[in-house]
């Protein structure tokens, strides 16, 4: 995908929800067993239907899109209304309460699709049946909604992903911090559940029973999400449910290590069940 290959250039950057609207992602598999076919439409399997059509690409193109237009401009006014209708009859029927903005800026995008493809049909340049193209672009919408998100923005999904999975590669980075070793000058090297320990710190791993907290120092927080706004994060994090917010203002939480009173940013351990659409 585009996201995987800017992360895998040679400065490593980050991609941008805007570039992944314009340039949209969809796994090459319908999930018939066929790769991207759904239906063989008479072939006798799916790379007799790839030769079919790279055959039939061949030997005819360059015709639909001049009958296409020459059937829109004849039509213009008709054309555009119908055009109009079929987009919001689409953008309607994919529509799903909590739907972010750039979830609908991808819809609009499948629309269009959808419209060309039901106007083509009403034109008759193409043989498909009325309603083939939009049920068509419902399908692929849909599988792309679910991978890209559509209760949150991707900035929003990307944060909580980093945090998950700083928290699951990093562990060693945290002290493990219980209510007995929080009164004791330092923890064991091992810590108390004998989990190794790295050279590098981004704070403690407190134990409460059955819940898990990690309390984020500043080195780790901006580790986490450099390239980021740190407080935008936080506020990410808190929407969430995954951030136990300080006093009034403070996004950081005041916690006692022994005997002093220092504030970390505090994640609560369910972050790491957390289903973000990976």
């Amino acid at each position: 995908g585009l996201a995987d290959h800017i992360r895998a250039g040679k400065r490593g950057e980050r991609p941008m929800a805007g570039q992944e609207l314009r340039l949209m992602d969809l796994a090459a598999d319908a999930g018939a067993k066929m790769g991207v076919w759904q239906a063989l439409h008479g072939a006798a399997g799916p790379a007799a239907l790839s030769d079919e059509i790279k055959a039939a690409c061949a030997r005819d193109y360059g015709h639909a899109g001049p009958a296409f237009l020459d059937a829109f401009i004849a039509r213009r006014e008709d054309a555009q209304a119908k055009a109009k209708l079929l987009l919001a009859t689409f953008l309607k029927s994919v529509a799903q309460e909590g739907d972010t903005g750039q979830a609908q800026r991808g819809a609009v995008r499948f629309g269009a699709i959808a419209v060309a493809g039901e106007l083509a049909a009403l034109f008759g340049v193409v043989p498909w049946a009325p309603g083939a193209a939009a049920e068509a672009a419902r399908r692929l919408y849909r599988r792309w909604a679910a991978s890209f998100g559509r209760d949150r923005t991707h900035e929003s999904t990307e944060i909580l992903r980093r945090m998950r999975g700083v928290i699951e590669s990093e562990a060693a980075a945290f002290a493990p911090l219980s209510d007995e070793s929080a009164k004791e000058e330092w923890p064991t090297v091992a810590g108390r559940d004998e989990q190794a320990r790295g050279l590098k710190s981004y704070g403690y791993r407190r134990v409460r029973g059955p819940t898990v907290e990690y309390w984020f120092n500043d080195v780790g927080w901006a580790y986490v999400f450099a390239g980021m706004n740190l407080r935008d994060a936080a506020k990410v994090l808190s929407e969430a449910g995954f951030l136990e917010r300080g006093e009034g203002d403070h996004w950081k939480k005041k916690q006692s290590v022994r005997g002093k009173k220092l504030r970390f940013w505090t994640v609560k351990g369910e972050i790491l069940e957390a289903d973000l659409g990976d």
